[in-house]
């Protein structure tokens, strides 16, 4: 293996040691790597070094892990080799992976001690450690059950509904057409009402009860629980796709696409009364006291009609390309210099310093968890540190003098570790002209404010909550006869984006004018802040850049 397979090899392992998540032929591979390899030690420093500022998990374990006597099976080994064992037992196993943590971290203090700041900036790692906080999660309770109509065609509805707008708990009517509707927490919603009408009525318990009509439902992520209820049935999902149609008369017809759905008789018991459907099944429900259902007519012929309707309305062709992507599909670990993502001319690198490796470290999980309404590529994502930039040069060059809309987007999340505050602590994303000027910039700054800059001014807007997770949205009005002009808006975990741009940005920049090109994008964090970037993307249109589940 190669030194740089090597270095990867190691900062993985340690990823998985941390997660408690290593088997015993991994903690024993790492062992081998770093017993007797100064270079590879020193790689292993600098990532928990990096690592110390960035890992929510890690300050909370390691303050309560206890360290017993060594076992019998553990073996003492000259110079600063790293020792994990392994005896057979649980005890042994759990208490191995953190030996090796605090090994290498032992070791990392000691090089830091001799230097005590990290980047050039005055914030040494004890100080970035005091100020990590466990992540909030945010109870599924106050997700509510608003839903946001994301596609429609050929609609009319009972009351004036357009694409964009929150449909709350209550009442609503389709009389024709088709039209769906995403959820904050990763349902997703169709009624198709191109036979006969679609009446619903949406709870407050993130249910949804069929009065009558055609509606299909499928779920990710946090939305596996979420019930479709109709006069005869309760209909649960437990991670599927499947399709519902209540007749005038409440007969419920109840189909399952992929997956699996848990069924009720609305006057049956809980607990005695469950039963389950598998995919490819399809029953007709007659009576609330129906406890089996009937198999339906023609069952394969029916399963082909609807799952054609609904991969047509969830087609994914029906979306735009970004012209630029990057979901960080990397190694674990430190960045390195490695190619991916899409539209992109070389790898990452630091700063304006193109071949030098980015100032940033992969992670996955823990810190950044994205909306259950997004469209992940990856589960991994970046996180630039104190002081540092990243930087990536386009494929393409937007020339600034064409009549055109760029739209930018990124989920993000930013942290300060100082208190109290001061103006070094903000953190988001530059659009440059090579290492020439900053033309554009999308930030979240030292008071939390949603900001731009248009090349000449800062513009600060709408006030964010603290160390939370958002999609930010930016739109470049490039025009050649008159101004140019910024819009930027925020969508927090609990308010997914529409399928149509919006009418109202939450922050909007003054008319300027900017000659040139812009052919590099920089990720940066303040010398008090560390900022995590995910799911970034550079488009022509809105729907290239704002991946919603489908």
């Amino acid at each position: 293996m190669n030194p740089l397979k090597q270095s990867r090899r190691v900062e993985e392992l340690l990823q998985l040691c941390q997660e408690c998540g290593a088997t015993a032929d991994q903690v024993n591979e790492l062992n081998d790597l770093l017993r007797n390899d100064i270079e590879l030690r020193l790689v292993a420093t600098r990532f928990l070094q990096l690592d110390s500022m960035l890992e929510d998990e890690f300050q909370v374990r390691s303050t309560a892990t206890r360290f017993d006597a060594p076992s019998d099976t553990q073996t003492v080994l000259p110079g600063n080799a790293f020792i994990v064992s392994h005896a057979g037992q649980e005890r042994g196993r759990w208490f191995g992976r953190w030996k090796v943590v605090l090994a290498a971290s032992l070791i990392g203090f000691a090089l830091v001690y001799s230097t005590l700041l990290y980047n050039k900036n005055q914030t040494s790692l004890q100080l970035a450690n005091d100020n990590l906080r466990p992540m909030r999660i945010q109870p599924r309770s106050e997700f509510g059950n608003v839903m946001t109509v994301t596609y429609q065609e050929g609609v009319r509805w009972e009351r004036d509904v357009k694409i964009g707008d929150q449909i709350d708990v209550g009442h609503l009517r389709l009389n024709a057409g088709v039209a769906r509707l995403n959820t904050a927490y990763g349902a997703v919603i169709i009624l198709d009402a191109r036979e006969g009408i679609v009446n619903v009525e949406i709870k407050p318990d993130r249910s949804l009860t069929v009065h009558q009509g055609t509606v299909f439902a499928k779920a990710y992520d946090q939305a596996i629980g979420f019930a479709l209820r109709t006069p005869t049935t309760s209909v649960v999902d437990i991670g599927t796709e499947f399709a519902v149609k209540v007749a005038p008369d409440g007969q419920s017809d109840v189909t399952v696409l992929d997956g699996a759905v848990t069924w009720l008789p609305v006057d049956r018991s809980v607990i005695l009364g469950r039963s389950m459907l598998a995919a490819g099944r399809s029953l007709k429900f007659r009576s609330p006291s129906d406890r089996h259902g009937l198999n339906m007519v023609n069952p394969d012929e029916h399963l082909q009609e609807l799952r054609a309707f609904t991969s047509r309305i969830n087609s994914p062709e029906t979306e735009d390309t970004p012209l630029v992507s990057e979901s960080f599909d990397y190694p674990l670990g430190v960045m390195h210099r490695d190619e991916g993502g899409h539209g992109w001319k070389a790898p990452w690198c630091k700063n304006n310093k193109a071949k030098e490796a980015p100032s940033g470290v992969v992670r996955q999980g823990g810190y950044l968890v994205e909306p259950a309404w997004l469209e992940p590529s990856s589960p991994r994502y970046t996180v630039v540190s104190l002081a540092s930039v990243s930087a990536r040069e386009f494929a393409e060059p937007i020339d600034l003098s064409v009549d055109q809309d760029i739209f930018l987007s990124a989920v993000m999340r930013k942290r300060v570790i100082q208190v109290p505050r001061d103006d070094r602590c903000g953190g988001g994303i530059t659009l440059r002209s090579g290492t020439d000027s900053k033309h554009f910039e999308l930030n979240i700054d030292m008071r939390e404010r949603l900001a731009l800059f248009n090349g000449e001014t800062y513009f600060g807007g709408r006030t964010l909550e603290p160390d939370n997770t958002y999609l930010l949205v930016l739109k470049l009005a490039l025009r050649r006869e008159s101004p140019d002009q910024l819009f930027a808006k925020a969508y927090t975990i609990d308010s997914p984006p529409a399928a149509r741009e919006p009418t109202h940005w939450d922050v909007v920049s003054e008319p300027s004018h900017q000659d040139g090109f812009v052919d590099q994008m920089r990720l940066w964090a303040g010398a008090t802040a560390i900022a995590a970037f995910d799911e970034i993307r550079l488009g022509t249109t809105w729907n290239s850049v704002v991946p919603i589940r489908h």
